[in-house]
C-alpha cells in the first residue's frame, strides 16, 4: 500500500509537471526538468528502501510477537502439564507398588513369628482356663452334691452353726437329685455358756 502510495503521488506529480512544460512551452524539457527527475528518483528510491525497511521490522516483529504466543498456548502448557501428571502419576504407582510388596513382605514375616507366639499363648490360655475350671469345679456346690453333700438351709439362708435353728422348725436340706423337708427334734453339742444359755457346739 505504501508503495502503491508513492507511486500513485509519482504518477500525480509527474502529470502535473508533464502539465506544467505543456503550459510553459519550453523548448527543451528535460534539459529544465532533469534535476527535479533525478530528486524525484532519488526520493522515491528512498522511499521505497524506507518502506521495505519498515515492512522487514514489523516481520520481525510479527514473528517475535508470534513465538511468544506460541510460548504462552494454553494447549501447549496443558500438554506440558498432563506430561507431567502422567510421569507423577507413573512415579506414584511404582511407589505404591513397591510398598505395598515391602508391606507384604513384612506381614508374611510378622505371621511366620506370630504363628508359633499364638500357639503357645493359646496352649498356656488352655492350660489356665482348664485350671480355673478345675478350681471352680471343685468350688461348686452342685459338685459337692453329686458327691453325696447335701446344702441345709433354714428360712434360705444357709445353715452352719445349729443353733440358729430353734428345735421345732423345718429346714430343708438340698440334695442333687432334689429336697427333703425335715423338722428339728434334737440338736447335738449343745453347751451352755457362762451366763447358763445353751448353745450347740
Amino acid at each position: 500500500r505504501a508503495r502503491q502510495a508513492v507511486d500513485l503521488r509519482i504518477e500525480r506529480f509527474t502529470a502535473r509537471l508533464r502539465g506544467s512544460l505543456v503550459r510553459s512551452k519550453l523548448a527543451d524539457t528535460r534539459v529544465f526538468f532533469a534535476p527535479l527527475a533525478q530528486r524525484i528518483d532519488a526520493s522515491a528510491a528512498g522511499l521505497s528502501a524506507a518502506v521495505s525497511a519498515g515492512v522487514r521490522a514489523r516481520e520481525r516483529r510479527v514473528r517475535s510477537l508470534d513465538l511468544r504466543l506460541d510460548a504462552h498456548d494454553p494447549s501447549r502448557r496443558l500438554a506440558e502439564r498432563a506430561r507431567r501428571l502422567h510421569a507423577a502419576s507413573l512415579r506414584l504407582e511404582t511407589a505404591v507398588r513397591a510398598n505395598a510388596e515391602r508391606i507384604g513382605r513384612l506381614a508374611a514375616a510378622s505371621v511366620d513369628r506370630l504363628e508359633p507366639a499364638a500357639r503357645g499363648v493359646g496352649l498356656r490360655s488352655a492350660q489356665t482356663l482348664a485350671l480355673v475350671r478345675a478350681h471352680l469345679d471343685g468350688k461348686n456346690p452342685e459338685a459337692i452334691l453329686q458327691r453325696g453333700y447335701a446344702i441345709v438351709t433354714y428360712r434360705g439362708a444357709a445353715l452352719i452353726d445349729p443353733a440358729s435353728v430353734p428345735s421345732g422348725e423345718t429346714i430343708e436340706a438340698r440334695l442333687a437329685r432334689g429336697t427333703l423337708f425335715a423338722r428339728v427334734e434334737a440338736r447335738t453339742g449343745e453347751r451352755k455358756d457362762t451366763d447358763g444359755n445353751q448353745y450347740v457346739g
